[in-house]
Order: structure tokens, then sequence, then C-alpha cells
């Protein structure tokens, strides 16, 4: 019968290296602490996606104004030209 948890896959590999059983208790027990649930992984994945979400809109915001602006500033300029030269 295999063994399908990791963690006792991993005890296991570790006991036929020959290490002693505390060493291998605290090696297993530090790997553990480590681990991230599914659930966990799903959380700081979703909270990496609305932060990129976020910073997405800030950009597309700033975009848009840098348009606006210079699509006013385009404007301007062509209007002053209109004026200067009738």
């Amino acid at each position: 019968m295999t063994i399908r948890n990791p963690l006792l896959r991993l005890r296991g590999a570790i006991r036929k290296m020959g290490v002693e059983e505390d060493l291998t208790d605290e090696a297993i027990d530090a790997v553990d602490d480590l681990s991230y649930s599914r659930r966990e992984s799903d959380l700081k994945f979703e909270r990496m996606m609305s932060d990129m979400r976020r910073e997405m809109a800030e950009f597309r915001n700033q975009v848009i104004l840098a348009i606006v602006l210079v699509g006013g500033l385009i404007i301007g300029a062509v209007g002053l030209l209109m004026a200067v030269l009738d």
C-alpha cells in the first residue's frame, strides 16, 4: 500500500537516510508550518488578482487623463493658431 500523504512520504524518506527520529519530526513540523493549504493558496491568489485589477484600473485612469489633457492642449493650440491667423 502506498502512502498518499506527502508529509508521511517525506518522513519515510528522511528516516531512510538515517536521520534520527527527533530531527525527522522537527523537519516535518517545519515543512508543515511553511506549507499552505489549498484555501490559503486560493485566498492569496485572489488577493494578488484584486491588487493587479486595482493597479490596472489606476493605470487606465492615468492614461485616459493623459489623453484628455493632450487632446485639450491640441484643441487649445489649434484654436489659438486659428485666432492668430485670422
